[in-house]
């Protein structure tokens, strides 16, 4: 089914670029892309954003294939609502989802490597509020954008009908 293929896409697209990061680079080494704005820079989260709950394997390997399960039943049912583009947003999740798992279970943590140098300074301490990330998190992070655009959509519409009447 073409919707199973775009997780089978974004897991694969992730789990190779991964690959070449793991075997390309050493740990905490950065290359530049876009000089002062996009670099590759190959760490291990072990945790969620920002580290968090950093070390907790298990719990994340359970909670990412429960999640997954929720996510399988979900696109089913959105396939026989024929609702087609929250079933698309949600393979992107599903993909993602699958490429971090994979991480966890065979390597104890996930790759990220993908980092903007975007930042600015509030009282002279200087934040950086983007945190490296991957492929995997790019297609959760489209997937949940598609969502919200598909509810904006709908409540749009459903505030048209509502003022014709």
């Amino acid at each position: 089914m073409i919707y199973y293929a775009i997780a089978l896409f974004v897991l694969l697209t992730d789990q190779y670029s991964k690959w070449i990061i793991r075997n390309k680079l050493s740990l905490n080494e950065s290359r530049p892309i876009i000089e002062d704005v996009l670099q590759i820079t190959s760490v291990r989260n072990g945790g969620v954003a920002y580290g968090i709950l950093e070390g907790q394997h298990w719990f994340f390997v359970a909670i990412t294939v429960i999640i997954i399960g929720g996510i399988l039943w979900y696109i089913r049912k959105m396939l026989r609502e024929k609702k087609k583009i929250l079933a698309i947003a949600s393979c992107f999740i599903l993909g993602g989802a699958i490429g971090n798992l994979t991480d966890r279970i065979f390597y104890g943590k996930v790759v990220d490597f993908i980092q903007f140098n975007f930042h600015f300074t509030i009282f002279e301490h200087v934040f950086y509020p983007l945190q490296i990330f991957n492929i995997a998190d790019s297609a959760i992070f489209f997937g949940v954008v598609l969502i919200f655009a598909n509810a904006s959509f709908e409540w749009i519409k459903e505030s048209r009908v509502k003022k014709a009447y």
